[in-house]
């Protein structure tokens, strides 16, 4: 049916042709025919619908099929762009703390100093991060704190 439908024209042509060898005796000639409907049993409109049907089912699949690929491709590629600028911010703070380290040394000369001021300096960061936490419960000091303080300090002071 699919095939008469889309072929009309070749049909058309075909009917016109047997039509008329049959009639050309009598001295009649015919000169169009013309196809005005079609009417297929209800089992083939069934068919026919069940077959439009599936096509779309098919189609819509092979579209969301296509939406979700490309839906996982641009959140990859997202994700390997976040990537690289984590990596690009990391080495940009490794060459802030290089920096820092630099100018610390510069100002207190070549003692171990300003490497435990920076020590000190990211202990006392990560302490007060872990209190802010909404998840911590407890905060635990070492128990050489006064030490910590004093080598972050200096002799300077006496505790």
């Amino acid at each position: 049916l699919d095939n008469a439908l889309s072929s009309r024209d070749e049909i058309k042509a075909l009917l016109k042709q047997a039509i008329s060898e049959d009639i050309a005796d009598w001295g009649i000639t015919l000169k169009t025919v013309e196809i005005q409907d079609i009417n297929p049993s209800q089992t083939m409109q069934a068919s026919m619908e069940e077959q439009a049907a599936a096509e779309r089912l098919r189609r819509a699949t092979v579209t969301r099929a296509d939406g979700q690929k490309q839906a996982a491709i641009l959140e990859a590629d997202g994700r390997l762009e976040a990537s690289r600028r984590d990596a690009e911010a990391q080495v940009v703070l490794a060459k802030g703390s290089e920096e820092s380290i630099r100018l610390i040394t510069a100002a207190m000369g070549d003692e171990e100093m300003p490497i435990v001021y920076l020590l000190g300096e990211q202990y006392i960061k990560s302490i007060r991060d872990l209190a802010e936490s909404d998840n911590s419960k407890m905060v635990v000091l070492p128990a050489d704190i006064l030490s910590t303080v004093k080598g972050m300090v200096g002799d300077k002071f006496k505790v």
